[in-house]
Parts: structure tokens; C-alpha cells; sequence
């Protein structure tokens, strides 16, 4: 009461006066009620600018306040906030700098999950490069609502004025206007006028794409074929382009969602009707009317793209002909016969790519095409922003394109991005729509351009085929049909064309039709009894009962409706009391649930899935059979879910290893067992393989010599060697430092082993390491490497725990198989090309070292060593030439250990043993202290302590390191000389360097080499070009 009130006094006392005259007070109270700036510009008759502009020269602002979730008990720290102007302070602080993504507000037709499904994704790609995000959105259905999704949420409503308040307050780094559909869309022009940072494609060029005279008036400007269009605002003009090119014709309004508003024009009483309805939708933008192309294919292409150029694209194809909105057509990845349409494809990606460059495009696009029966393409619009096929596209390729559109939102103008070039499919996917047409009382159960969907189904088969059909069977309302069809076809001539498909169908169904129909099937030799259809004054000659009795009874499983399309403008508009025959059909089908087919297109391919697949031959999978290029691990971690892979074993001279490959193959699993030779004795090695092999499995031994003799060089050039307590150990009592061998050995097995077995055509690769963090690790390499294998966990699998619970039950195991096990204490000791690691329960029970003498022991005479760098690489030692960097640092670990070099002890009992890699480091410090000046030494520092922390951290594989690694060798080029030493001890002495030659700048080079993007690719780069696909 208070609220109306309050309206008609702004009306009254303001009504056609400016909105400065408006007293704070005033104003204040009418915001603190609810009122928007937009409705109190309605009230008193001026622009919502205006209103908000003298709102602000009285520094009228919403608070920011914090959702108590802990009931006062407790000072609240959640993440959920909401603005207000019935309070007095912000509730939290605005310090840091944060990334805005809003969101697609309330679920409608039109506006659903797969727009909150792509926030959610950039929220969390964001937030994995370390960005603060925040979101606003105020649908608790949703995902991106969830209080861990991001930094903060504002549980607000999706509005230019209550976001425009939030940025305002926040310090706000980029506002993501691409995930929200349509409804941020229609923002995007005024919140750049208010010089908010957006990010993305600007939005002058969204406009360009969204309003239709002015895409039509670009495309015609670079040559993208579009249906014949004109830009229209009377009557006069629709008609008189309807009778220059011929009906049907299509009108559409702008900037709209979900089609609404538009319609399929068939006559010009259609069109005077039409247009008194539909100008008002959008008046601020004229109709563009089109000509509307019968029998036609439609295609959605959906792309990434930085700076107008592609980074990845799908091309999807709809079943039903074109006019039915892509919400609702079924959509085939890939196209049927795309092989043999090859032209087509790449007409479709080329139209796209001059579209995206033409706009400028950063970030997602959506563009739509037809195909006429000449296979000319017409480009039908254009959307700047995430469509509802996003999820649906990424789950079938293996892409994440909301990932990638991070990746392109958050690049420099003039970064060069990657595009991704995909594998050829192996599987077929199909999306489909989900209809609430039953619980819509009356509603008639037809598709056209208005989005009538309420949902979606997505499946993966073998075939089109399997997956229409699997697709229409996950729905609810759809029984595979045992029983009988009724076809009901308008057009005598769309039933000529149905009938061989009809043909599939009555091996197995009885057939039933209306009389209009039952000459033609008798013509075609089809016997069919008839029906009486809804509506009929008397029983048809011959019927045998009534439609709505055979369909209430359940007589009748199947229901095939074509109608007359160009009565659609009428049907959608009039009475039910005055609906055809046609529409009772439909929807007395519909109000039985009995499935019902309305589509020409969807109708064929049924009938010809029909017959080829019973419910039982359709294959059941997990989404992971089919997608070659999703990472994934087997669930449950059940052995018995290998037996149809070839499964890969990373082994180790341990005794997990042998039991679990002993044990893998005894249960029947296509098994082999790949060891990596990093240098160890050979005694180990050949004790594996023996093992193996007399229980018959499988096992390649990888030499990996020269990648670890590789990775050792990195960590010398970066030295990245730390005090031995700085791991949480206890001070070093013989040595001041370690190098992480352990972290740079299982750096590569990982790698190395992976593309062993991807050579080797592996499906699953199994590792044998326990319950850590260790073997999570093993899976990030896995992920980045090969995401196309599975994973099997063998310690996670419940079956194995229980068989193997202690060391007690594993010796017993392998002895039972014939297998030698040596003391344990023997696989406590690693030894490899790098060096070698110990661990005992206390220091007395340490070993001799295997690879160094100690310092105590080593000869009293000093011995003496030269050196010779090139590029930080040591190449010769003593004069000597080395042959590659595995003799080199099989040189350098016999020359330190002798002398006690590299071997270090702390006191809780482990022992590091590096030799070559402690000499050969300490050589490249001192090369580096005569040749960087200060500059290139800060620098050096910073990219060393990169590439130290990923090893540390067990993420040496991910792209960041690579940069790093990268940027250390750019300036590790001056570390040239030969380098004479003093080794006396367990110490390295510097004596002098020759031939060296002063680092210059180099610091200012490092940008271009360090610059590598923080995505983990998985796909193989390509070239932005068509050929980026294998069709």
C-alpha cells in the first residue's frame, strides 16, 4: 500500500519535471521502497539516465552487505552479499583488484544451464590462474550460486543499474559479458559507456551483430552470402519485399532471445497482422525481413577467437529443417556425410572466420548458416557470446572453449595465441530438446522459429543413428514403440516422400491412418486401418473406432504428424475452439504420452533407426568411451573394468611393482610392464624383467638416460639445489645443500614412460606408487600428456587392498609365483644417473655411500679439474671431449665422488648422493658470478626461483616451468669458459676462468621467451585454418 502510494505521488507532484527536482529525501525513500532508477523515470516521464544521474549528484549509493550465515554467533566470512539503500556502510572492503563475470539470472525458455554451465567454467579457469573473481547472479538453481564457486557473489538481479553499482564499488580489473546470454548482451553498450573495463569483443561490434540491419549491411559488405533482406517499419514495405522475392518470409526484431518475436510470413494478411505485433517488441531497432528458404539445412558454428582470429570451432548440424530455433533442433556433431561434404565444412568455417575477423571477435561466437539444396550457404546471424550449444560442443570434442576463452580474454591485443587442432572423431554426438509441451494445458506441440524447449538431452553413439534414437529414448515421456504407428500426414505430397520410411516401419508395427491418407498408402502398397480423426461429424467409411479411443487405450504406441507449414502463423494464434483436426492429434498424443513426431527430418532418420536397432543392441557407455580427448579415471578403480584396454604399468625395481603386474595379469588384464633405465645397476633391472617374464609379462625396458641427463643440466643452469632443512629435515650436519633428484627423476619416468605407452597404442596406464600426492601428480602428467588414456589407481582399487593389506601379504604373493624378494632394506636405496637417496630410521644405520666416498676418507691430495662451458653446458672435462651430457655427468660422478663431493646426511637419516650434479652446478654458479652483471643476475634469480618451486611442487610439467626453464637457458648463453677447480674433500674450489665473455642485457630479451600461455594444451597447435580439423 505504502509503495503504490508513493508512486502516484511521484506521478502526481513530478510528472514531466526533471529529476534534479526531486528532493534527496525524496529520492532516497523512493530507493530505499525498491523503486528503479528506470520505473521512477516512467513515473515522472524522463530518460532512466537522467534519473540516475541526478542520483548520483546526490551521492545516493547502495551499500554492500554481507549474508550472515553463522546467526550472529560468529563474525561471518561468507562469500554471499547483496546491496541495499536501507543501510549506511559496506559490510566488507574493496582492496583488491577483481575479475566481474555476471551472470544468466533466472531460468526461462531460452535462458538455462548451458549459460551458467560457461560462467561456471571461466569462473574456475580464472580463479585457477589465480584471479579474484566475482559473480553476479540470483538463481540459487544455479551452480555459479554455489558460495565456493568464486570470491564473491552478489545475489542480485542481473540489471544495468545494480551491476553498474557493484563495479562502481569493487575495483574492478574486467567485467565477462560473453556468459550471461542474452540478457548481459542487451547490457554491453551501456556499460562501456560508463568506461567500465569489459572484456572481450567490444561492444560497438556486438551491436553490429546484433542488430540485423546493420550484420546484414556488413555481411554484404565482405561478401557472406544471407538470404535476401531488407530493413522494414510499415506494412507497405514487408509487402512489397515479400512480392519481390516470394513467400515465405522470415521477420525479426533485434537484440532478442530464444527468437521471440519472430515469425515465418506466408501471405500478406499474415504480414499486416503480424507487424502490429511484433514492431512493439524491440521499437528501438527496425525489422529486418528475410526471405525464408524452404527444405533447407541448418548449421551452428561455434568458435573461440582472439582477435578475430579462430582458436577453436565446432560445426554442428541440425536434423530438422531449417525454421526450427537452434534451442530446439536436434544438432549432430559432426555432420552426417561430413567426409563427403568437405566443401560444405569449410564454406561453413570460412564464412565464420571473416565474420569473427570482420567483428573483431575476442572470446566466443555463435554464428548460424543454411544450406540450401545447391549446397550454397546463407549466413542466417550472429551471436557475440556464448550459445547454448558451448557445453554440449566442448563435452563431444574434448575442449574446453570456455577455458579457452579465458585464455583469449585475458591475452594482450597483440599476444599470438595457439589454436588448438583436434584429433579425428570416433563417436558421434547428438543434442536434443526436452519439451514441457504435456503440463502446458492446450499448448500445441509443433517447432518453429520461438524456442519452445524446456531442456536437453546429450548422448554420444557409434553412429547418427544410435545416438537419435538414444537420444529420444533418455527422455522421459518416449517408450521405444512394440505396438502400432498412426501417420498423419497434411500434404499429399510429403507423404509420397515419408513413405519408404513408413516402408521400415510396419515389418514390426501394425499401421493405422486417417482417410485422407489411406489412397496414397494403398497406391504405395501399404494396408493400413483407418480412423476416425478428432473432430469428425460421423465415423469415417471403414474406421475401425476413433483416434482418441486407440491413442487413450494405449492401442496406439507411436504417433507420426506432419502438418502444413505455412499454416503455423495461424495455428500459433488462434482459439483451441477453432484448431484443425491436425492439432487435436497432436495433442491428444500428447495429453496420453504417447511419443509424437511433428518433423519430417527427425521422422526419416526414426524410421531408419528403427530398423537397425532394437533397445538392446543400443550401446550403453560411459561418456569416456566415447570422447577420445577427455582426461579421465576408471570409476571405482576396478581392475575388472580393464579387461577390454591395453593397459600400460609403470614399474619400478620394488616390490609393489612386481606384485601388481604379477598380479594384473593373473587377472586376465591385456598388461605390460614398462621400467625406465635411468642409469641404475643392471642388477635391478634384469632382477624385474626376469621376474616379469616368467610370469609371463609383458616388458619393455625405456632408456631415459638422456632425458634425465637433460632435466639435470636444467637444474644446474637454474640452480636449483636447497639447503637440506629447508624440506622440513633437520640442519645438515656434513653438507649445506641438496638437489631435488627425486622430484626431477619422477618428472621423467612420467613423462618418458606416458609416450612409451602411447606408442605402444595403451588405452590405461596404471602406476604402482601408493596413497600420495605422488600419484596425483603422476595423473596431472597423464592429463597434459595423453588425455585420451584412462588411469587406473591399483592402490585405490578396494580388491587390491584387500588382497595385499601388508609388505607380509605381497612377499607371500610373489613367492607363491616363483619370484626371489630380496630385503627390503635393499629398496630403500635409489640409484640412478642423477644420484642416489637413502633413508634410515636413524643416522648409525646409513650405509657406505654408493656413489661418493666420504669427505673424511677421500684422498688428502687435492684434485684438480678444468671445465670448458659453452652456453652453461659443460662439453669437456679435463680437455675431453664429452659425447653427449649422459657421458658428462657420468664423468663428473666419478671424479666428484671420489673426492667426497655431493654427498649430504641429515640428521632424522637421509642420505643424498649427487656428485656430477653438486660439481657440475657449482661450476655453472661460478661461471655465472663472473659473466651476469646485476641486472641479468635479478632477472635470473626470478625465472631460478620459478623452476625451483615447480620442482618442489611436482609441476615441472606445466608450461609455466617450461617458460621458465626457457628463460634460464636464454640467459645461461653468456655462461661461456673454461673453469679450473679444486676438489679436496667434499669441497669445490674456485681457481680461475678463462675465455669468458661478459653477459650483455639479455634481461630485456626474456619477455618474448617467457611469454608461453599458462593453459595446459592438450591438443596439438594449429594454424587457424580449416584443415585444423580431420573430417
Amino acid at each position: 500500500q505504502n509503495i503504490v502510494k508513493f508512486d502516484k505521488q511521484l506521478q502526481v507532484d513530478f510528472a514531466g519535471k526533471a529529476a534534479t527536482s526531486i528532493p534527496k529525501p525524496l529520492l532516497r525513500r523512493a530507493k530505499c521502497l525498491g523503486f528503479s532508477d528506470k520505473l521512477i523515470a516512467q513515473c515522472i516521464k524522463c530518460e532512466e539516465d537522467d534519473v540516475r544521474a541526478a542520483r548520483h549528484a546526490l551521492n545516493i549509493h547502495p551499500a554492500v552487505k554481507q549474508i550472515d550465515t553463522t546467526a550472529g554467533e560468529f563474525p561471518a566470512a561468507a562469500t554471499y552479499l547483496y546491496v541495499s539503500y536501507n543501510a549506511s556502510h559496506d559490510d566488507v572492503k574493496f582492496t583488491d583488484e577483481i575479475y566481474a563475470v555476471l551472470g544468466c539470472g533466472v531460468y526461462r525458455i531460452g535462458n538455462s544451464v548451458e549459460f551458467d554451465y560457461c560462467g561456471v567454467l571461466v569462473t574456475r579457469e580464472m580463479r585457477r590462474l589465480g584471479l579474484k573473481v566475482l559473480t553476479i547472479n540470483y538463481n540459487p538453481e544455479t551452480v555459479s550460486t554455489d558460495y565456493d564457486e568464486c570470491d564473491r557473489l552478489y545475489f542480485e538481479e542481473v540489471n544495468e543499474e545494480t551491476v553498474s553499482e557493484i563495479l562502481r564499488k569493487e575495483r574492478t580489473a574486467g567485467v565477462c559479458i560473453s556468459v550471461g546470454g542474452q540478457i548481459v548482451q542487451n547490457m554491453a553498450l551501456g556499460l562501456k559507456k560508463k568506461n567500465f573495463p569489459i572484456l572481450g569483443t567490444d561492444p560497438s561490434n556486438i551491436d553490429r551483430a546484433e542488430d540485423r540491419a546493420k550484420f546484414s549491411s556488413m555481411c554484404d559488405t565482405i561478401g557472406v552470402p544471407q538470404p535476401e533482406w531488407t530493413e522494414a517499419g510499415t506494412v507497405q514495405e514487408v509487402v512489397d519485399f515479400a512480392g519481390k522475392v516470394s513467400y515465405p518470409v522470415l521477420v525479426r526484431p533485434s537484440y532478442v532471445l530464444s527468437g521471440s518475436g519472430m515469425s515465418v510470413i506466408w501471405s500478406e494478411d499474415d504480414v499486416r497482422r503480424y507487424l502490429s505485433e511484433a514492431v512493439s517488441v524491440s521499437s528501438a531497432h527496425p525489422v529486418v525481413v528475410s526471405k525464408y528458404y524452404q527444405n533447407a539445412t541448418e548449421f551452428d558454428v561455434d568458435i573461440v577467437a582472439h582477435r578475430g582470429k579462430v582458436l577453436c570451432y565446432s560445426i554442428s548440424e541440425h536434423v530438422e529443417q531449417a525454421g526450427v530455433h537452434s534451442g530446439d533442433a536436434t544438432m549432430f556433431l559432426p555432420p552426417r556425410n561430413a567426409s563427403s561434404r568437405k566443401e560444405l565444412m569449410k564454406a561453413l568455417y570460412d564464412g565464420a572466420s571473416n565474420i569473427a575477423t570482420q567483428l573483431d571477435v575476442i572470446g566466443p561466437m555463435n554464428v548460424q548458416f543454411l544450406a540450401t539444396d545447391g549446397g550454397k550457404i546463407r549466413v542466417i546471424e550472429a551471436n557475440v557470446r556464448c550459445s547454448r550449444s558451448v557445453p554440449f560442443v566442448s563435452k563431444t570434442l574434448g575442449i574446453s572453449f570456455p577455458a579457452v576463452i579465458v585464455s583469449s580474454l585475458l591475452s594482450s591485443p597483440d599476444a599470438s595465441l595457439t589454436p588448438i587442432k583436434r584429433a579425428k572423431m570416433t563417436h558421434v554426438g547428438c543434442k536434443m530438446g526436452v519439451f514441457s509441451f504435456n503440463r502446458l494445458a492446450g499448448a500445441d506441440p509443433i517447432l518453429g522459429v520461438e524456442m519452445a524447449s524446456t531442456g536437453e538431452v546429450g548422448v554420444f553413439g557409434r553412429d547418427h543413428h544410435e545416438c537419435l534414437l538414444k537420444a529420444m529414448m533418455s527422455q522421459k515421456d518416449f517408450k521405444y514403440p512394440t505396438k502400432a504407428v498412426l501417420i498423419a500426414v497434411e500434404k499429399d505430397e510429403e507423404l509420397v516422400a515419408f513413405i519408404p520410411y513408413i516402408k521400415l516401419l510396419v515389418p514390426r508395427l501394425a499401421l493405422y491412418t486417417i482417410p485422407t491418407n489411406l489412397a496414397t498408402l494403398a497406391k504405395h502398397g501399404l494396408t493400413a486401418t483407418v480412423l476416425t480423426p478428432p473432430l469428425a461429424k460421423a465415423p469415417a467409411e471403414g474406421a475401425v473406432g476413433t483416434v482418441d479411443e486407440f491413442l487413450c487405450d494405449k492401442k496406439i504406441d507411436f504417433v507420426v504428424q506432419l502438418r502444413d507449414r505455412s499454416k503455423d502463423f495461424l495455428l500459433r494464434r488462434m482459439k483451441q475452439a477453432e484448431a484443425p483436426e491436425e492439432y487435436w492429434i497432436r495433442r491428444q498424443a500428447t495429453n496420453y504420452s504417447i511419443p509424437l513426431i511433428t518433423e519430417p527430418n527427425i521422422g526419416a532418420m526414426f524410421c531408419e533407426a528403427f530398423s537397425k536397432f532394437k533397445p538392446q543392441d543400443v550401446e550403453l557407455e560411459p561418456m569416456q568411451h566415447y570422447v577420445p580427448k577427455v582426461f579421465h579415471k576408471l570409476e571405482n578403480n576396478s581392475c575388472t573394468l580393464l579387461r577390454r584396454h591395453k593397459v600400460g604399468l609403470a614399474v619400478a625395481d620394488s616390490i609393489n611393482s612386481l606384485v601388481l603386474a604379477i598380479y594384473l595379469k593373473k587377472n586376465g588384464i591385456d598388461i605390460t610392464a614398462f621400467h625406465a633405465d635411468l642409469g641404475q645397476p643392471s642388477e635391478s633391472v634384469q632382477h624385474v624383467k626376469s621376474a616379469l617374464e616368467k610370469n609371463g609379462v609383458p616388458y619393455e625396458i625405456v632408456d631415459l638416460r638422456d632425458e634425465l641427463a637433460e632435466a639435470c643440466n636444467q637444474l644446474s643452469l637454474a640452480q636449483t639445489a636447497r639447503p637440506l632443512g629447508s624440506h622440513g629435515s633437520s640442519s645438515s650436519s656434513r653438507d649445506a645443500s641438496q638437489w631435488p633428484i627425486n622430484g626431477v627423476v619422477r618428472h621423467v619416468i612420467r613423462g618418458g614412460l606416458i609416450k612409451a605407452m602411447q606408442a605402444k597404442k595403451c588405452t590405461v596406464v596404471a602406476q604402482s606408487s601408493g596413497r600420495s600426492r605422488r600419484e596425483m601428480r603422476f595423473e596431472e602428467y597423464l592429463k597434459t600428456l595423453a588425455p585420451e588414456m584412462g588411469v587406473y589407481t591399483p592402490w585405490r582399487d578396494p580388491a587390491v587392498r584387500a588382497d595385499f593389506s601388508s609388505d607380509d601379504d605381497r612377499v607371500q604373493f610373489l613367492k607363491q609365483h616363483g619370484v626371489e624378494v630380496p630385503s627390503l632394506e635393499k629398496y630403500k636405496q635409489r640409484k640412478t644417473l642423477a644420484g642416489s637417496k637413502f633413508v634410515a630410521e636413524v643416522v648409525k644405520d646409513l650405509p657406505e655411500p654408493a656413489l661418493c666416498t666420504w669427505p673424511e676418507k677421500a684422498p688428502k691430495a687435492a684434485e684438480f679439474v678444468n671445465l670448458t662451458f659453452r652456453q652453461g653446458y659443460c662439453v669437456q672435462v679435463n680437455d675431453k671431449a664429452m659425447e653427449n651430457q649422459v657421458s658428462t655427468l657420468k664423468e663428473l660422478n666419478e671424479i666428484a665422488g671420489r673426492n667426497g663431493v655431493g654427498l649430504s646426511v641429515s640428521k632424522s637419516g637421509m642420505m643424498y648422493e649427487t656428485p656430477g650434479l653438486t660439481l657440475l652446478g657449482a661450476g655453472v654458479a661460478y661461471v655465472y658470478e663472473a659473466v651476469f652483471d646485476r641486472a641479468t643476475a635479478d632477472t635470473f634469480r626470478v625465472f631460478s626461483s620459478v623452476v625451483t618451486q615447480c620442482m618442489e611442487q611436482g609441476r615441472f610439467n606445466e608450461s609455466g616451468a617450461a617458460a621458465a626453464v626457457a628463460a634460464v637457458k636464454s640467459l645461461a648463453e653468456a655462461a661461456d669458459g673454461v673453469l679450473s677447480l679444486e676438489l679436496s674433500r667434499g669441497q669445490v674450489i674456485f681457481l680461475s676462468l678463462r675465455n669468458s665473455k661478459t653477459a650483455t642485457a639479455r634481461a630485456n630479451q626474456i619477455g618474448d621467451v617467457a611469454s608461453a600461455d599458462d593453459l595446459v594444451e592438450v591438443f596439438q597447435a594449429g594454424t587457424s585454418q580449416f584443415t585444423d580439423v580431420e573430417w
